[in-house]
């Protein structure tokens, strides 16, 4: 049983570690797109498609 708790701390321990790295790693990431989806409303409230495609 113990072994069960300590393995459990272990994997959650773990799992913080990895989860603060994601949001060290991902914060440029998030500030991306953040400014796309900021730029997608502007384009939704001029009347233009957020679904164009770039290449056409």
């Amino acid at each position: 049983m113990t072994d069960d708790i300590s393995k459990q701390k272990q994997e959650s321990e773990s799992f913080d570690r990895l989860m603060r790295g994601l949001i060290l790693v991902s914060k440029d990431e998030l500030d991306a797109e953040e400014k796309k989806y900021k730029k997608a409303q502007r384009k939704q409230k001029n009347g233009d498609s957020v679904f164009k495609n770039k290449d056409s």
